[in-house]
């Protein structure tokens, strides 16, 4: 019987996700197989994103995290080549962020981690082809290459895509994102993954997400701009309803009362709804 560990936290800046069992702790990183024991102190604040998982789900749990991440990134990435879209296919975006990497490292625009942190994203969706390698190679010593090509061979543990991963991402954006207020990766990584996606259920609870998550940043944004102006401005500048920032896909009892409300509104202010 395997053990049953409580997610403390991700991190994807290692790869990593820190776990405890009752006073033991650990972390669930590199070579992603096992957890391995360490000792560390945990906030008593601390909020678990998940608990009691069982040991065999943790590369399921982190191959979720590690590939919507990376999904996010290149598809601003590939946003750049593509002239402000979102990829159709894997391949397409795969394809897009290579030639975007490909073209800020020869015109100097990257740093080494920066780098670094691009070349990673794509090996983590998929085989990152010789073609690419022998491009930018005039770029980097021949030392340097060849570390990076076989950390992109070791991230090809993360290369699992089927219907559990993508069933695992939508929990992951939904419950955990969501309430860490992480909106532009909810927004970029879910959009695309609405695409990517060709389970239609799926593909429906992804493209749910992300405009919600647009929602959230446009009127984060809209209420930024409204800080900014003098008292005298306030009161001609257009007001945002209050509204409830609820789980995406989540309905409720007071959503519905709001929603009665706000019809009854509209009501009495013909022309200013549609």
């Amino acid at each position: 019987m395997s053990n049953k560990w409580d997610l403390i936290s991700y991190s994807n800046d290692d790869l990593s996700i820190s776990l405890k069992w009752g006073e033991k702790t650990a972390l669930y990183c590199y070579p992603w197989s096992k957890p391995i024991r360490k000792q560390f102190e945990i906030d008593a604040d601390a909020r678990c994103e998940e608990i009691n998982v069982p040991e065999d789900q943790l590369h399921l749990k982190m191959c979720a995290r590690v590939r919507l991440h990376a999904i996010e990134q290149l598809s601003t990435m590939a946003m750049a080549t593509l002239n402000g879209g979102y990829a159709k296919t894997q391949s397409e975006l795969h394809t897009a962020a290579l030639k975007f990497i490909a073209r800020r490292l020869a015109s100097n625009l990257i740093n080494g981690k920066q780098f670094v942190s691009m070349i990673r994203s794509a090996s983590i969706l998929q085989p990152i082809p010789e073609s690419f390698w022998s491009h930018i190679g005039p770029k980097i010593s021949t030392k340097n290459l060849q570390k990076i090509k076989e950390t992109a061979e070791v991230l090809s543990v993360f290369h699992r895509n089927d219907k559990l991963v993508s069933e695992e991402m939508v929990a992951y954006v939904s419950r955990i994102l969501w309430f860490q207020d992480q909106f532009k990766v909810c927004s970029g990584g879910a959009r695309q993954m609405a695409l990517l996606e060709s389970n239609d259920e799926l593909k429906s609870a992804f493209s749910d997400i992300a405009a919600k998550a647009e929602g959230v940043i446009q009127k984060q944004e809209i209420e930024a701009e409204a800080s900014k102006l003098k008292p005298w401005q306030r009161s001609v500048a257009p007001r945002l309803k209050q509204g409830v920032r609820s789980i995406p896909g989540a309905k409720s009892r007071r959503h519905g009362e709001e929603k009665r409300a706000a019809d009854t509104e509209g009501d009495g202010k013909a022309g200013e709804q549609d």
